[in-house]
């Protein structure tokens, strides 16, 4: 069945999401999360939330995605044991490399790889299976031709709906660089969508907000990514309102169901959320409209425009719909955002707004709160069926057997609570066969005998049946033993009054008695009511979590035991003449990997310096790019990796392996794990994420990234809109606010990339008995404005 996945930043999200159709839904705890600015769910929540997805089959997958360091991995592990212990079904991890020790640790476990690993090959998707992933969850990035290779392999999870980052998945440190504040750590600042101006080839290009991505929305698409063997559709949105998780379910469940009025409901959902209109993605190739330069935010769905203004000082909008109060705008004049307004009142042919922006006639004017789809989402709501049936004699205890009939079909106008009841008509016989029984078998052969009688119609016995046949009851027998009633005893609208009392469980039920004249206190009625309901709540959720001893990681778990202590400086190099004295190893970043001649021109200038010969592999790659890395890589003596794919690579094309910074190496079990695939411990370069302090930590023998350009952001789309038959760009730089300018490479694979650099440079550093590594991808030393090293990331 294909999956379609809800993202929910807190519990009422979450509801929101099952109740709207999700299949699935993904979630943050408090700690571990990538979307740190989420409310995320406390353990107690997280529990509320996994049974009451459990009551209507639907999932639930806890994000701990972030990088772990060292000194966070005991408790890593431990908030994974509390939260699988709850019934969570499946963990969302970035670092790949501890999958193998997450499996040790819990053999049951089951693991998706977060986007931020990624993912964009074939390659990547054999190394996450290596490493207990049963899913990956693809870089957003990823080509149509590799999701259709990866999904023959592996669960394939793709985004359908949601932000994009300008960053390729998993590789921004802007955010990191500028304050410390890092995505890979649930922190980003968003830079990407404060306003920047392009420097081209010493051209000043417009300013505006250059690195803001538009909303992703692929829509009828997804039916071409169905028949690829995609399994589950994620949307994006952990941070946003709780109407737009309900407008994305609700447009997404009409499209795969082949449901009605997608049209108004992908209207509700631009409402809700909206940038630029949105785009494709790039699996199919770049769109025009893929940047949102001109307006960064919302900016909902058009209305009308501006006719004229009042003497009231309101503007009155030509339109041919109708508002209410709280309703918002946001107005736009030749595609930039000039003020935004609110609901006033309606008038023939159009609408009042208040607005405090110089607004003009024909300024367009886009509806950016509807509150009217907040009341759309709430009629969608799923109940739970339950039958409880209860014979209630003196001088013995209560006792109830309940069936769980699954979701039934009520009227989602009315509360939740008793939608029936009736008295149960029995002969002696049977109740004193019940009351005598000896055991819960016996017990269960009486309440059959009960439950189902001749008298009732095919539809409430096939529901009965089905739960029987099913299992799906449970008896509850109270301690209290009931005593005859002096006056008035209990009636069984006492027993509707009490249990139409579900408080924040989705509970329709059914109330069947046969009572005596009896006496029962409301509180003792009280705490019945709450037993049942709680049992019936977590009835579905059974979790079987089996945890092993397994060794602590930690730096002194690390064994060194080839260190090479020649001291090495390695660095990445756009031009094949230009390398540093006194080193034993380069890394060849070339600005085309079709340059064969370049390449050569590298690989003969270090064979005369007998120096080791890299080819750097980035962070992304698709398969038409791994074709050109594998000729050209044909005759180095090793490769580069910045992302985990080298790692399949460089077995499969029997080569050095030097692990990049973009691998982020965080904390020991990963340097084991890789120590342990035979890398060389001078060719894991540890995170350049890590502070001084955490670096020193770790024993001697290992590379550190040292001194030179720091990479901030790596670009697979073209930020002049792939105009590539015109494209004579060369020198490009980007400027912002605050006047950083920060230099943009453009290499070419298959296509051309782009990586960002940081505005200050790495000051050249050294750190006792690590090997140091090196980028000079701008090579001008005397000009490099250098930054303090290694302040790390929170």
């Amino acid at each position: 069945m294909t999956e379609l996945l809800a993202p929910a930043g807190n519990k009422r999200a979450f509801i929101t999401a099952v109740n709207c159709g999700a299949n699935a839904v993904y979630l943050g705890l408090k700690k571990f999360s990538a979307r740190g600015g989420a409310d995320n769910f406390t353990l107690e929540e997280l529990a509320f939330c996994v049974n009451y997805a459990k009551l209507f089959g639907v999932k639930v997958y806890a994000a701990v995605n972030t990088l772990i360091k060292n000194a966070e991995l005991d408790d890593f592990f431990a908030e994974i044991e509390k939260a699988g212990n709850l019934g969570v079904d499946a963990f969302i991890v970035q670092d790949m490399l501890l999958g193998k020790l997450l499996k040790k640790k819990f053999p049951d476990i089951v693991l998706h790889l977060s986007t931020q690993a990624g993912v964009c090959n074939i390659y990547g998707a054999k190394l996450a299976l290596e490493y207990g992933f049963s899913r990956v969850i693809l870089a957003r990035e990823t080509k149509i031709e590799d999701i259709k290779e990866i999904a023959k392999l592996i669960e394939t999870e793709v985004f359908v709906q949601g932000a994009l980052c300008s960053s390729f998945s998993g590789h921004c440190y802007m955010s990191s660089l500028i304050g410390g504040n890092s995505g890979n750590r649930g922190l980003c600042k968003q830079p990407c969508r404060k306003k920047y101006t392009y420097n081209v080839d010493g051209k000043r290009q417009k300013t505006g907000y250059a690195l803001s991505l538009s909303d992703l929305s692929l829509g009828e698409t997804i039916k071409k990514f169905v028949g690829l063997g995609v399994v589950s559709f994620k949307i994006e949105g952990r941070m946003r309102r709780n109407e737009y998780v309900g407008a994305a379910i609700s447009y997404y469940r009409a499209i795969l169901d082949g449901g009605v009025n997608k049209a108004a409901l992908l209207s509700d959902l631009k409402r809700t959320f909206n940038r630029n209109d949105y785009t494709r993605g790039l699996a199919a190739g770049q769109e025009e409209n893929f940047i949102s330069d001109n307006v960064q935010g919302h900016i909902g769905e058009y209305v009308g425009e501006i006719l004229r203004k009042t003497d009231k000082g309101e503007f009155f909008v030509k339109s041919a719909e109708t508002g209410e109060e709280g309703d918002a705008y946001k107005i736009l004049r030749a595609g930039f955002e000039v003020g935004s307004g609110v609901f006033v009142k309606n008038e023939k042919n159009g609408i009042l707004i208040r607005s405090s922006a110089a607004l003009l006639p024909k300024d367009r004017v886009n509806i950016t709160t509807d509150v009217s789809i907040a009341r759309k989402i709430e009629k969608c709501l799923k109940k739970f069926k339950l039958k409880i049936f209860s014979i209630l004699a003196q001088n013995a205890t209560m006792r109830f057997f309940i069936l769980l009939c699954g979701e039934g079909n009520f009227d989602a106008t009315k509360p939740f609570g008793v939608s029936k009841y009736e008295t149960l008509s029995l002969d002696g016989e049977k109740i004193d066969k019940l009351l005598q029984a000896g055991n819960e078998e016996e017990s269960l052969t009486s309440w059959r005998s009960i439950v189902i009688n001749d008298n009732m119609n095919i539809v409430e016995r096939d529901e009965i049946e089905n739960a029987l046949k099913n299992e799906n009851y449970f008896l509850y027998e109270s301690d209290f033993v009931l005593a005859p009633a002096k006056n008035a005893g209990v009636e069984i609208e006492d027993l509707a009054q009490c249990f139409s009392k579900t408080g924040e469980y989705p509970f329709q039920a059914e109330i069947y008695c046969r009572h005596e004249n009896v006496f029962i206190p409301k509180s003792e009625l009280n705490a019945v009511r709450r037993s049942i309901y709680e049992k019936a709540f977590s009835f579905y959720n059974s979790p079987k979590f089996k945890s092993e001893n397994i060794e602590k990681q930690t730096d002194n778990t690390i064994n060194l035991s080839h260190i090479i202590n020649t001291k090495i400086n390695s660095k990445i190099l756009i031009k094949s003449d230009i390398i540093m004295r006194d080193i034993n190893k380069a890394i060849y970043f070339p600005a085309d990997y079709n340059d064969q001649k370049e390449l050569n021109r590298f690989l003969g200038s270090c064979k005369s310096k007998n120096i080791k010969a890299y080819l750097y592999l980035p962070a992304f790659a698709s398969g038409k790019d791994i074709e050109l890395l594998r000729r050209a890589a044909k005759n180095f003596d090793g490769i580069y990796g910045e992302g985990y794919y080298a790692l399949a690579l460089a077995k499969e094309w029997n080569k050095e392996l030097f692990v990049g910074c973009g691998m982020n190496v965080f904390n020991a079990a990963d340097v084991n794990e890789l120590l342990a695939r035979e890398i060389l411990p001078e060719n894991i370069t540890l995170s350049k994420e890590l502070s001084a302090k955490e670096i020193s930590a770790f024993p001697a023998g290992l590379n550190v990234f040292c001194g030179g350009n720091l990479s901030a952001m790596e670009f697979i789309y073209c930020p002049f809109k792939k105009r590539c038959e015109t494209c004579s760009v060369r020198e490009i730089s980007l400027s912002d606010d605050c006047e950083r300018t920060y230099k943009v490479l453009k290499y070419k694979l298959s296509e051309c990339r782009f990586i960002v650099y940081n505005p200050y440079d790495l000051k050249d550093t050294s750190f006792k008995g690590k090997h140091a590594l090196y980028d000079r991808s701008f090579v001008n030393e005397n000009e490099l404005k250098t930054a303090a090293p290694y302040k790390g990331v929170n």
